[in-house]
């Protein structure tokens, strides 16, 4: 095949897989006008992605089309579970999502689902369940296989993720993609540069979600260098690999639990709460600066 008949095989293979780029779209008028008039009228505007704390939904009422939100944080601090959390309370809300898991396989996070859905601990014996109790199970379980969200095992590649994302939208409508998380993903073209193949990732996803106007989460680690602090609290400085995820990202969210490092107290002598943890809204085009107080339920 002549290169030529190459561009025109793979530009039909990328339509038919709905894996296109439109060139065209919106210049954001009529998006703002409909804003602007609700505001005016002492409306609230309103879009269904919306974060699933109240405290969060204080500073920032919903996700814009087009956001592009990095939550990160260090190994065991729940990346995973805000971005599952995400996933439950818009599916059982009836909005269409998608998780790229790049770390679990679809069938754990089936499970974990299933967990904040039923309020049960997973167990590979649960004969020991009341008869009511294995009711509620089932119940819940045939419960979340109707919920509009997919967990999808893409592989790691750039391309593979942000096609797949590409097609969830075009088949199902999805109106929120989480990628868990960032530093897995891969891009050859960038081999031997791992600074400029998450500069190039973070281009990529941020540009995705302006292409498709949906917010993507993408889950992030925090470097070491953070632990090595008194207080062991992450900043914007401590995302690992690379300055551009915060550079592209519309809202940065920082996750801390003291726990984690056995600290009992804050930085004013006073007893955390049990299970205390909390958010630090680090970055927020919108919202400005905060700290999210919270707690961290493991189911």
């Amino acid at each position: 095949m002549t290169g030529d008949e190459i561009r025109i095989q793979a530009d039909r293979m990328r339509k038919d897989k709905a894996a296109f780029s439109r060139i065209a779209g919106s210049d954001g008028r009529a998006e703002f006008e409909s804003e602007l008039y609700a505001a005016l009228d002492g409306k609230s505007f309103d879009y269904p992605v919306k974060p699933p704390l109240s405290a969060l939904r204080k500073l920032a009422p919903y996700h814009e089309p087009g956001e592009y939100i990095i939550i990160a944080g260090r190994t065991g601090m729940g990346k995973s579970y805000i971005g599952l959390n995400y996933i439950y309370h818009l599916s059982a809300l009836g909005v269409p999502t998608s998780y790229i898991n790049l770390e679990n396989t679809p069938k754990n996070v089936q499970k974990r689902i299933w967990q904040m859905h039923s309020g049960l601990q997973w167990s590979y014996n649960l004969g020991g369940l009341s008869d009511e109790k294995t009711r509620h199970a089932v119940r819940c379980w045939e419960e979340v296989k109707a919920m509009p969200f997919r967990s999808l095992a893409t592989g790691r590649r750039l391309d593979s993720i942000v096609n797949a994302i590409r097609q969830e939208y075009y088949e199902r409508g999805i109106k929120l993609a989480v990628v868990d998380y960032l530093q897995l993903m891969k891009e050859p073209s960038q081999k031997g540069n791992r600074v400029n193949e998450l500069a190039e990732i973070s281009a990529e996803i941020r540009a995705l979600a302006l292409e498709l106007q949906i917010p993507i989460i993408g889950l992030a680690q925090i470097n070491r260098e953070a632990e090595r602090t008194a207080g062991k609290r992450p900043s914007l400085v401590d995302l690992r690999g690379s300055g551009d995820l915060e550079q592209d990202a519309s809202t940065v969210m920082l996750l801390f639990r003291p726990s984690v490092y056995e600290i009992t107290e804050d930085s004013d002598g006073m007893p955390y709460p049990d299970n205390y943890a909390d958010i630090h809204i680090a970055k927020g085009r919108d919202s400005g600066t905060a700290l999210v107080k919270c707690r961290f339920d493991p189911i």
